[in-house]
């Protein structure tokens, strides 16, 4: 068995256990001929782990993070973008940054860094 089908497993069993649905809700900016901007929601429910940052967690993110913010990890499928709003725990993050995991050229998962939104 190759490193990235043994990757590929270990992750999803991981994930398998610590995954939970949440919702992802994509914001549509459109502009009118005046420029006044007007915006639209679509939601969907996705499976993904989200770890909240603490204290001891900020150094180890470079002031990226902050207490309250999270990360998150998706499976390589998941349709999710920057700037996407992700709704867990009925906190709202916004998708700031998206680190794709490879293996020699394989897509392992995504992780995001979620900038915490509101309570």
């Amino acid at each position: 068995m190759s490193l990235v089908t043994q990757l590929k497993e270990g992750f999803n069993k991981i994930f398998d256990l610590s995954k939970e649905t949440i919702t992802r809700r994509r914001i549509t900016r459109t502009y009118d001929s005046d420029d006044d901007v007007s915006e639209s929601n679509s939601d969907a429910s996705i499976e993904g782990v989200i770890q909240v940052i603490e204290l001891e967690d900020v150094q180890e993110y470079g002031g990226l993070l902050q207490v309250g913010d999270a990360v998150g990890f998706f499976e390589a499928t998941t349709d999710i973008q920057r700037e996407d709003q992700i709704i867990a725990d009925s906190i709202t993050y916004e998708v700031d940054r998206l680190i794709t995991e490879r293996s020699t050229g394989n897509l392992i998962f995504t992780h995001a860094f979620l900038k915490r939104v509101k309570y």
